[in-house]
């Protein structure tokens, strides 16, 4: 995997209420040379209160690399600011894991108009987080994939290419597992998921996607249905995938669980295989 390092200057623009409280109005966010973030996205600025709750604010570009992100309301300033820096959407295959570092230097900009004494400006020296930050994403949804292509393969092949990318699934290192659904009871409403029981069927474990790997499995599901003779009315495979990352001489961690890609077996008894 690829890495990348995005650099963030933050300046909070303090204001006095009628008290004579400090307030936090506004937050100034520059960027480094590698821009705002994956695929060039400003992230969204959460500033919390000094009671832990969450203000969310608006940004506005200044230029390409300084952006100002507006509060929905003054909050009270505390002894330290509780800022975070939220990005949405992130391709997981592309951007797996994240390390963080963060110095703080107050009085620099004491004034818009006047140069703060170096001598007076505090800098603290840089904080290296001790581990590496690694979303956890699990999906339990049924996710009908049947539609995807003619066979149990193809299927699989174009749910891989749109979860990770036409390209980017390749070599991607998962854990697959197959399993047999038989649907006990239908659904009730439009929205709602039917009763099914599983039976677990194969586990692929340490394996990397490839463009053959839906074509093995749907071998595998063949050579189980030869033997087996299932009922197919009625009747789904079931494959789970969990992601793991890349980082390097770290442990591996699983990055997404995608728990249920169903392809319903009644096509198969349709001529569809």
């Amino acid at each position: 995997m690829s890495t990348t390092s995005y650099g963030f200057d933050i300046d909070i623009d303090y204001t006095g209420d009628q008290d004579g409280n400090a307030r936090v109005a506004d937050v100034g966010v520059s960027c480094g040379t590698a821009g705002p973030g994956p695929s060039g996205q400003w992230p969204a600025l959460i500033v919390r209160t000094v009671d832990g709750l969450p203000v969310a604010t608006v940004r506005n570009e200044i230029s390409p690399t300084q952006s100002r992100y507006t509060l929905e309301q003054p909050v009270a300033a505390g002894s330290y600011a509780d800022i975070a820096l939220e990005w949405h959407g992130i391709a997981m295959a592309s951007y797996q894991n994240a390390t963080a570092s963060l110095n703080v230097t107050r009085n620099l900009h004491l004034s818009q108009r006047l140069v703060t004494n170096p001598d007076f400006v505090f800098s603290t020296d840089t904080v290296n987080a001790p581990s590496t930050v690694t979303p956890i994403n699990t999906e339990s949804a049924r996710f009908d994939i049947t539609d995807l292509g003619t066979d149990l393969g193809s299927a699989l092949t174009a749910a891989f290419e749109q979860l990770f990318g036409a390209t980017a699934y390749v070599g991607q290192p998962v854990t697959l597992s197959l399993s047999y659904g038989f649907e006990l009871l239908a659904s009730p409403a439009p929205e709602a998921e039917p009763l099914v029981t599983y039976l677990p069927i194969a586990l692929y474990p340490d394996q990397q996607l490839g463009a053959s790997t839906g074509a093995s499995l749907k071998g595998a599901v063949d050579s189980w249905i030869a033997a087996q003779s299932p009922c197919r009315s009625g009747a789904e495979i079931v494959v789970s995938l969990s992601l793991y990352s890349q980082i390097q001489n770290r442990e591996r961690l699983t990055l997404l669980t995608v728990e249920r890609l169903v392809y319903r077996l009644v096509h198969q008894a349709e001529g569809r295989t």
